[in-house]
């Protein structure tokens, strides 16, 4: 009796599984699907000065981290650089006498130069493990120093503005000074190659290099007449201006060539903050005060630009994305966004 008990539990168990098993072939499986969701941190570089001090904040998304510095006496600080987790500053800090190129990883500083003369960092560009910085030597050489060692660009007075890396080859434009005229420089690997009219007073602010073509742009100047330049593979076209446009970044994304910068305000000495989309311009402010944007980054469709707009007592620092304001700076004291950057992950 026993036995005929277990072999029907056992009979039992068997066409229980098995029911169980057809009615998971038959039902669909479902499968969750998950998204990747893309992060985008915007960083921004602002400075701001009470009149006696500067101080240096590193914005990340709605997070300020101040920079930590030697001496806020005088501080300039042009540009910054995201590479994975570290974010690179440029800039200058003043010991007493003169101004010493450093840069910052990730708040910690490293100086360039030793203080025998007063040198500048104007530009930050990171290509793997390499960091390359340039900038100039008062009254001196254009500069580019790689992971710290310098390279002089010129015998003459010069200055790089900004620097672009792309397939192992190092991009800086600037300008060089040539019987007192100041006259714009491409130099590739150290190669210089004049841009623009040499007749005229040029300037190449920055450079951005996409698919092999080198997008330039800057200033091609008389004394009455200032003109807005791009240089594409060296072939110039001016952008749209009324009044001593000047052109300070370019971005160049999907086709779309994005430049931001100034121009004045006919018959006053007020500044609009100016956007260019391929050479078509759009303010970003109605000058009814000074206004400017040093720094354009395109992540995503979205355009972010820094600079500054002037409250009628001070400079407020500016972020604008796709045209929208909004102020890193409360108000109180002088304060611009000199450079932006985005990175998604």
């Amino acid at each position: 009796m026993k036995t005929q008990i277990r072999l029907l539990a056992l009979l039992f168990l068997l066409t229980f599984s098995f029911s169980c098993n057809k009615s998971n072939d038959d039902d669909p499986i479902e499968i969750e699907e998950t998204e990747n969701e893309v992060v985008t941190n915007v960083y921004a570089l602002v400075r701001e000065y009470d009149g006696t001090n500067f101080t240096v904040n590193v914005w990340k998304n709605d997070v300020a981290t101040p920079l930590n510095l030697t001496n806020t006496t005088s501080v300039v600080t042009e540009t910054m650089y995201v590479s994975g987790d570290d974010v690179y500053v440029g800039g200058s800090e003043y010991n007493g006498s003169k101004h010493i190129a450093k840069i910052w990883k990730n708040g910690v500083s490293t100086s360039l130069t030793d203080g025998a003369n007063s040198t500048f960092v104007n530009t930050i560009f990171v290509s793997g493990n390499d960091v390359y910085v340039g900038g100039k030597e008062q009254n001196g050489s254009a500069i580019i120093w790689k992971n710290g060692i310098a390279t002089y660009l010129s015998n003459n007075v010069s200055n790089v503005n900004s620097i672009f890396v792309y397939n192992n080859d190092v991009y800086a434009v600037g300008y060089e000074e040539i019987d007192d005229s100041p006259i714009a420089k491409l130099w590739k690997n150290g190669i210089a190659t004049s841009i623009g009219d040499t007749n005229k007073y040029v300037d190449g602010r920055s450079v951005f290099v996409n698919e092999n073509n080198v997008f330039i742009v800057g200033n091609e100047n008389t004394p009455d007449l200032f003109t807005a330049k791009l240089w594409t593979n060296g072939i110039a076209s001016t952008l749209s201006a009324t009044h001593f446009p000047e052109p300070r970044s370019v971005f160049v994304s999907e086709e779309n060539i994005y430049i931001v910068g100034s121009e004045y305000v006919p018959g006053s000495e007020i500044t609009i903050a100016q956007f260019w989309k391929n050479g078509v311009a759009t303010p970003l402010t109605n000058g009814t005060h000074r206004a400017n944007a040093y720094s354009v980054y395109a992540s995503n469709n979205d355009i972010y630009i820094g600079g500054f707009e002037y409250n009628g007592t001070v400079h407020v620092a500016k972020l604008w994305k796709n045209g929208e304001p909004t102020n890193l700076s409360d108000g109180t004291n002088n304060a611009i966004v000199t450079s932006v950057f985005v990175t998604t992950n």
